[in-house]
């Protein structure tokens, strides 16, 4: 498994808040503006650049000093919940 960006969600920063902005492609999808911040923002620059979800585990692990097990859990939750809110696409 692994996630996607959906294609016209955009990253952008407002007033230092990084925000996830939809734009008409993606606005079915994802009708509203998302706040993000701190790992998730990594995480979402990550899979923008095709970065496998092994990485992101790798990462979370080393930086925040947690077990591998807690990190697969931390950016499994995480990215399921921006992918409930149309911001990624799951794939097999």
């Amino acid at each position: 498994m692994r996630y996607v960006p959906r294609p016209g969600v955009v990253l952008t920063k407002v007033c230092g808040a990084s925000l996830l902005v939809p734009n008409r492609e993606a606005s079915q999808a994802c009708p509203h503006i998302m706040r993000i911040k701190g790992f998730l923002v990594l995480d979402w620059k990550a899979l923008v650049n095709g970065k496998e979800l092994e990485v992101l585990y790798k990462g979370h692990e080393v930086l925040k000093r947690i077990s591998y097990e807690e990190a697969v859990e931390e950016v499994d939750s995480s990215l399921a919940k921006l992918c409930e809110q149309g911001f990624l696409i799951e794939e097999e």
